[in-house]
């Protein structure tokens, strides 16, 4: 039996504000797809089709997506202490990857690439806190 072949590793390099553009697009394609994903929950909770006109001039809907966007760019250092508070072994975990990707990507993409590692429980549990205590 031949052995597999191993695939060619390509380097891109890719100017910061490159970068940036290219997550903030991703960050809103997911925002996007969460929203669609909320209007659908909605409809069926309230039994009726809540639609995005309607999603835009709900306070409640528009300022806790504002609130996670926000708290995206502005978190505090300890926000992965307060949040996982419960669970110290995960907490250290936590912190390394996050650092990891801080050195990695810089502080305006640090915090949405986290996001995007963390599983879906996490990510809700995240974005739970953030609606809970994020006041910024």
């Amino acid at each position: 039996m031949a052995k597999p072949v191993a695939k060619p590793v390509k380097t891109v390099k890719i100017k910061e504000n490159a970068l940036v553009d290219l997550i903030d697009n991703i960050v809103n394609e997911a925002v996007s797809v969460k929203k669609k994903e909320w209007l659908s929950e909605q409809a069926k909770v309230k039994k009726t089709k809540l639609t995005e006109n309607e999603l835009g001039n709900s306070t409640s809907g528009r300022s806790e997506m504002k609130k996670i966007i926000m708290f995206g760019f502005n978190y505090p250092h300890d926000f992965i202490e307060k949040v996982w508070v419960d669970n110290k072994g995960l907490v250290k975990h936590l912190e390394e990857k996050f650092n990891r990707i801080y050195e990695k990507y810089g502080s305006r993409a640090a915090f949405f690439s986290f996001y995007t590692e963390l599983d879906s429980e996490n990510q809700n549990l995240l974005e739970n806190w953030i609606r809970a205590n994020y006041k910024g």
